[in-house]
């Protein structure tokens, strides 16, 4: 049980070792689905880095427009809470 998830885990690593069961096309599939998945990840924080990039550029003032909107709105509040008392 314990080879098994080392070996696993040296496969998942990219550390692939030639074992008597295993074949070199066995190894280097391994590997190719490690830079498969190396790809993926890496594709897939580029997308996200964009998408912060673009937001960031388009949304960055109305964060500022949100804030002097709750500003008036409790302005607002604490007034209308004095006419009452």
């Amino acid at each position: 049980m314990i080879s098994a998830v080392s070996n696993r885990v040296k496969t998942i690593t990219g550390i692939a070792y030639r074992k008597g069961g295993e074949n070199e096309s066995e190894v280097n599939s391994s590997t190719n689905e490690v830079q498969r998945m190396l790809l993926a990840i890496a594709s897939i924080f580029l997308v996200l880095w964009l998408l912060g990039v673009i937001f960031h550029l388009v949304f960055y003032g109305m964060i500022h427009l949100l804030l002097i909107a709750a500003i008036v709105m409790f302005g607002v509040h604490l007034f209308r809470r004095n006419q009452r008392t």
